[in-house]
């Protein structure tokens, strides 16, 4: 049987079950005690339900088009709205399995040739540190989507129905969020690498996306940003990475490393510990494989476009507050994976000895501490979501509920019709 015949005979099947269980395993009251987490409620349901479809989804949120998010909030119209919050889950929950399913296909040889080196890839994103704000909700689907085209885009031409998935999945991924402008120049190198049809309409479709996505923030981001300073510094940049970059991939969210007491890390440990990480990515960027340099390059950028417009408070200063976490943590996605997959390179890759054994330090943190650590992520405060979907039902015609939901101070005002 030839290697490739070999790749095919892949299970997915049981890779998706297990991604399941591991995926719930992490907080299981996603699933046993579904709630609203922020937007989820407030905009994607509440605004499903008091506009006509079309209003709803065309309405930008952030400066955006959400398109994912919008769409499933007009779904879930159609369930009760006790099971809405588990609706919205489970969606969730797909979409964080996919770029574990993507991977895992034959064609993620391409990105990482052996299937060993997959599934520890699999496993490290499932099990990321850091990753509460992104797990199981509707709301940060675009980052997972995100993940998955840039996926995609490092991968060869599939056949057949696959082609259109993968446009189907890029242009959705493009319409939901702001990463169309990060993936563009990505999808322009795989085509000025591969020089194929597949490759240039992927770009092209990408570049739709921008003007779409650029025209709705040209329009209305000045608007819907938060209004608070960003009180950038060089400094406050290093404490943010150290913060929530570095010190998650060794130690993990639960320790008393991340929280500093409610201060951030000092200048004298933040300053050289970024600077050696930054030193020890450039080097991977010029001597990694070609997916690795993609990805630190489209996490950079993400990381650019993140902190010159970040969502974190509304009457503090941002990056300030970003580095003392752990509220913005999904700013810290991509610039996390991407340092978990320089750590990967230098302790498998064809570096020197000294490089080998600080790329097997930091990955042995990482699987020995940081992810046993983080793993159970702290549950949503529960609001009694079901007591209050039953007082809706029951509440008269032009009747105004509030229904408090996570994070706590948030309320869904629904007007029963």
């Amino acid at each position: 049987m030839s290697a490739k015949a070999e790749e095919r005979r892949i299970p997915l099947l049981p890779i998706l079950l297990i991604s399941v269980l591991l995926i719930y395993s992490r907080r299981p009251d996603a699933f046993l005690n579904a709630q609203f987490w922020a937007e989820d409620g407030l905009c994607w349901y509440r605004e499903a339900h008091a506009m006509r479809w079309f209003e709803s989804l065309i309405k930008t949120q952030n400066g955006y088009y959400q398109t994912t998010a919008r769409t499933v909030g007009l779904l879930a119209q159609a369930v009760e709205l006790r099971h809405a919050p588990l609706f919205f889950n489970v969606i969730g929950l797909f979409f964080q399995t996919l770029p574990v399913l993507i991977l895992c296909s034959a064609r993620g040889r391409e990105i990482i040739p052996s299937r060993a080196g997959r599934l520890l890839a699999s496993f490290l994103y499932l099990a990321l540190p850091g990753s509460a704000e992104v797990h199981v909700n509707v709301t940060n689907i675009q980052w997972h989507l995100a993940l998955s085209a840039l996926i995609l885009l490092m991968l060869p031409e599939g056949e057949g129905w696959r082609r259109w998935a993968d446009l189907g999945l890029v242009i959705l991924s493009g319409l939901s969020g702001p990463f169309a402008v990060m993936l563009l120049p990505i999808a322009l190198v795989a085509f000025w690498l591969r020089r194929t049809r597949h490759s240039a309409a992927l770009a092209g479709v990408l570049a739709v996306c921008c003007a779409v996505q650029g025209l709705a923030m040209f329009d209305s981001m000045a608007a819907d940003r938060a209004p608070a300073p960003r009180g950038a510094s060089l400094l406050w940049f290093a404490r943010i990475i150290c913060t929530q970059v570095l010190a998650q991939a060794v130690a993990g969210t639960a320790t008393d490393l991340l929280q500093w007491a409610g201060t951030p890390p000092p200048a004298m440990m933040a300053l050289p510990a970024m600077l050696l990480a930054a030193a020890l990515t450039v080097l991977a960027l010029l001597r990694g494989p070609v997916p690795l340099k993609l990805l630190i390059i489209f996490a950079a950028l993400v990381l650019a476009a993140s902190l010159a417009s970040p969502q974190i408070s509304m009457d503090r200063e941002q990056w300030p507050a970003l580095a003392l976490g752990p509220d913005g943590s999904r700013y810290a996605f991509f610039p996390l994976i991407a340092w978990i997959a320089v750590i990967g390179w230098l302790a498998v890759g064809p570096v020197t000895v000294p490089l080998r054994v600080v790329g097997l330090a930091l990955m042995a943190a990482l699987v020995m501490v940081a992810i046993p650590r983080s793993w159970a992520l702290p549950p949503f405060e529960d609001f009694g979501f079901a007591r209050h979907a039953e007082a809706f039902t029951a509440a008269a015609p032009g009747t105004a509920v509030q229904i408090p939901i996570n994070p706590a101070g948030w309320v869904m005002v629904l007007l029963r019709q």
